[in-house]
């Protein structure tokens, strides 16, 4: 898939295949053909503003997909601001990024914004010529800000050869074939989102949005989705509701779960009751989708996130940055066509990113002898006590195994001589919060994490209602720290 693809996706399949569904956006079918126009329109807009950067606020998220192509269409960069993120959020990203120029469909107490409708875009004349299309090249066409689960979210810069690479890998492992239909639960605002929405488009497949709260289970049942995204909290949400024997979507071709590590309890359950054409695997918004794991691979390597995607190079580095062998735990090392351009302004961050030629996202894992990754968390959460190295993800499976734990996050508190200290914290599946069960549990998990993980043991378990989580879904263990702390001086 070239970068040119990338850009003129809409309009190739408008001219082959003009009445072909693009997008389903609440009951209304919008074809190639009418979504190219409003492109086109969208695109004259930008252009009419001179602006080299534009920032994008949009509740509807077929507007949003208009701009945005708009913007590949006319060789603009841009960034997509949050609109459920603290108004000063947006402003900083603006400002950093640049974006001289804001449009939106509501305005915004956050600064200056070009509210347009989409009548008013069906309303304004067809572009004279193509003169607007121009090639951005190697410059960014994208900015994106990091999920900030550690430190100061940096801000990603992509071009187009960046995201073609990245939605070519995607559609590679996970083929969307000609109108066959995609729902992504992951909004087009964020970077996945938009990712998959495009790769969708790109493939002629035709994109279901929908601006009102709609559960998966009506869209699946009433529009016949063939693709499903979520991440993990989405696809608990939907395992709680349901009643019943068998898998919820078994006409599904494809429900891709991520944004955080999947238990093998999850993916179980979410096989059997929502689909077995589960797809998980290991990735960053620098360099997109790493890994994939079919259900196959899933349960032929149990806790692995699969094997690299075509094109992707896995490493697992020492301190020194040579390979380890084959089931040893290090510091993964990444490699691909389409990795990202930089961080935006941040010289240092961009080349600490980077070690010979390889990407390094800050996550621990190891490979096993045929290849599969398996994740073992990040770098800044490894704890070492007396000596010994302690890997969140060993304590996670120990609990995640346990009849009736839903979800398991292990992270360290520094004791008064230094030592990093394990501490864990779960959820309980619905039928596991009655009081009788709550103090069983309280008394048994400590003590089979003892049995099993012996020194590398959590020091305390607390069992609370839920995780906190970003707005990209990742468990903030940090929040969890600060939790445990005040737990620990009552």
């Amino acid at each position: 898939m070239s970068s040119a693809t990338l850009a003129d996706a809409t309009q190739d399949l408008a001219e082959r295949h003009p009445s072909a569904i693009a997008v389903i956006t609440d009951g209304e079918a919008v074809s190639f053909d009418k979504l190219n126009t409003l492109v086109w329109k969208a695109a004259a807009r930008l252009r009419q503003t001179n602006s080299e950067t534009a920032g994008f606020r949009f509740k509807d998220q077929f507007l949003h997909l208009v701009f945005v192509l708009g913007a590949f269409r006319c060789g603009a960069a841009h960034v997509s601001l949050f609109t459920g993120w603290p108004d000063r959020m947006g402003i900083d990203l603006a400002a950093q990024t640049g974006a001289g120029i804001l449009f939106g469909d509501e305005a915004w107490e956050g600064g200056a914004i070009n509210v347009v409708s989409l009548a008013a875009l069906q309303g304004d004349a067809d572009p004279a010529d193509e003169t607007l299309r121009q090639d951005a090249g190697d410059a960014p066409l994208l900015y994106v800000l990091g999920s900030g689960t550690t430190g100061k979210p940096r801000i990603i810069c992509y071009d187009a050869a960046n995201l073609a690479a990245m939605i070519g890998r995607d559609l590679n492992v996970r083929p969307i074939g000609f109108q066959e239909r995609h729902y992504s639960l992951v909004r087009f605002e964020y970077f996945t989102g938009k990712r998959r929405t495009l790769g969708c488009l790109a493939a002629g497949g035709t994109v279901i949005f929908t601006e009102n709260p709609v559960p998966a289970t009506a869209i699946y049942d009433q529009l016949g989705a063939d693709h499903l995204s979520m991440v993990v909290g989405q696809a608990e949400a939907i395992l709680g509701k349901l009643s019943g024997n068998g898998p919820r979507f078994p006409k599904l071709k494809s429900l891709v779960v991520g944004s955080s590590p999947v238990s093998e309890t999850l993916r179980q359950r979410l096989r059997d009751g929502l689909s077995p054409n589960l797809f998980i695997g290991y990735g960053t918004n620098e360099i997109g989708e790493a890994t994939f794991a079919s259900a196959e691979t899933q349960m032929a390597h149990p806790g692995s996130l699969g094997f690299p995607a075509p094109g992707v190079e896995i490493k697992i580095a020492g301190a020194d940055g040579a390979a380890l062998p084959a089931g040893a735990t290090g510091e993964i090392h990444l490699r691909a066509e389409g990795m990202f351009s930089s961080y935006l302004n941040d010289p240092e961050a961009t080349n600490a990113a980077f070690a010979g030629g390889w990407y390094r996202p800050g996550d621990l894992g190891a490979l096993s002898e045929d290849g599969a990754l398996m994740f073992q968390g990040r770098v800044d959460d490894l704890m070492i006590r007396y000596g010994t190295n302690i890997y969140p993800r060993e304590i996670e499976d120990v609990l995640e195994a346990i009849e009736g734990v839903k979800e398991a996050a292990a992270f360290p508190l520094t004791s008064k001589t230094e030592f990093q200290v394990p501490m864990a914290m779960v959820t309980l599946s619905g039928e596991s919060r009655n009081r009788r069960a709550l103090i069983a549990f309280r008394k048994m998990l400590p003590k089979l994490c003892k049995q099993r993980l012996g020194p590398k043991a959590p020091a305390h378990i607390w069992i609370i209602k839920s995780m906190p989580r970003n707005e990209a879904g990742k468990i903030l263990k940090t929040e969890l720290a600060v939790m445990a702390a005040k737990e620990l001086r009552g």
